[in-house]
């Protein structure tokens, strides 16, 4: 979520300046050049004089930049990790960039797993509760104070040993910026940071709650190849952190809940209950069912695609924005379902649809989740059967 708290405030201040409709790699670039700015005004400051000038300077710098933020992001995600381990937490996910890796069955695997606009991710399981209880502040934390720590290292090697490698004050510029965008409480349209999220979890028993469970699940999820139809009631109640007691569960928990409970209707084929909470969802105004916006409309496309697969209907739902977001989520197995009920059903096109089947089968190959697999074979065969019965009618 890193990376995509920063993406989405320089959006918002390049959309204002420039128009909605701004490129992703705008927004990179105006970053790089705000920070590397900010990195050359920090070497100015404490009087290196070995900054470069210039066109040639500012090149450099923007690269050298991009450098120092890759290895802080690498060096947050490992603060998560560390911070966790030391927490009793069990390491599920960990991945920078397009490197991903899940703990399987005790084994590191690579993954296809990999999302545009998110640089690292550490999903870890966290020890058992005590008393309602269990560690997660150093765990969330981690993260950043990793950042610090670096970066005082860092300053330290710069005023003592190194003071001509301005690059030093860059890299440790970058991972005090990481560190404190993270730390201080940010909610960016629905889009929360590690110190939103602690304060959520100090102040909302629901919240705790729904954390432990969702994590506890991931681990059954990866490691005991659970079906979404797998998931129960129970389960979806303690996902979304409500009790009997607790009036006060926030709305984060409850969409994640619900999102979950639309996967597991998809997964049982009861088509007609997942269009009417898709429906729901979208209209529900609430920044977190916002932010899952264009899964419900995915979802909403598929039964389109298996149900009456009318052509203004199916081009309503599968907008540009929602084409973009489908490119953006591609490492998801359903997606690749997705596009092949839309070349098999909608476009007829034998071809793509191949095509789409053999990334799935690609997928398929390292994709953690078996049990969504599973799920998704079962409505490749529907989607052929639906096909057939389609051009045998025509």
């Amino acid at each position: 979520m890193l990376s995509l708290l920063f993406q989405k405030t320089i959006q918002k201040i390049t959309n204002e300046i420039m128009g909605k409709k701004i490129k992703n790699i705008a927004a990179i670039i105006a970053m790089c050049v705000l920070f590397y700015f900010v990195g050359y005004a920090m070497g100015n400051f404490l009087h290196s004089s070995e900054l470069p000038r210039g066109i040639f300077g500012i090149i450099v710098g923007i690269a050298s930049f991009i450098i120092c933020f890759v290895l802080q992001v690498f060096v947050h995600e490992l603060g998560h990790l560390v911070a966790g381990k030391m927490s009793g937490y069990k390491l599920l996910w960990f991945g920078v960039f397009n490197t991903t890796f899940v703990k399987k069955n005790g084994k590191l695997m690579r993954t296809t797993m990999k999302h545009k606009g998110v640089l690292g991710h550490c999903l870890m399981s966290p020890p058992e509760m005590k008393n309602g209880k269990y560690p997660f502040v150093f765990y969330v934390l981690g993260g950043g104070l990793m950042n610090f720590l670096v970066s005082a290292i860092s300053l330290a090697i710069y005023f003592i040993f190194l003071p001509q490698f301005w690059i030093l004050v860059m890299f440790a510029g970058v991972g005090i910026m990481i560190g404190v965008s993270n730390i201080v409480p940010m909610n960016i349209g629905g889009l929360t940071n590690d110190g939103y999220d602690i304060l959520k979890r100090c102040k909302s028993e629901a919240e705790r709650r729904s954390f432990w469970y969702m994590s506890r699940f991931f681990d059954d999820y990866i490691n005991k190849d659970m079906r979404p139809r797998d998931i129960s009631e129970e389960q979806l109640a303690l996902f979304s952190g409500v009790s009997q007691d607790d009036t006060n569960q926030e709305d984060s928990a409850v969409a994640v809940a619900e999102h979950f409970r639309l996967g597991s209707l998809l997964d049982k084929q009861e088509f007609e209950k997942a269009k009417a909470l898709a429906e729901k969802l979208l209209n529900t105004p609430d920044d977190t069912l916002a932010l899952l916006k264009n899964e419900f409309l995915c979802t909403l496309l598929l039964l389109e695609l298996i149900g009456e697969c009318r052509k203004e209907e199916v081009e309503r739902l599968y907008t540009k924005e929602l084409k973009q977001y489908i490119e953006a989520t591609s490492f998801a197995i359903s997606r690749q379902l997705l596009l092949y009920a839309y070349a098999k059903l909608f476009l007829q096109d034998d071809a793509q649809a191949k095509k789409a089947l053999e990334k799935f089968n690609k997928m398929a190959l390292t994709y953690p989740f078996r049990g969504e697999i599973e799920g998704s074979r079962e409505m490749i065969e529907l989607v052929d059967k639906l096909a057939i019965e389609k051009k045998n009618f025509q």
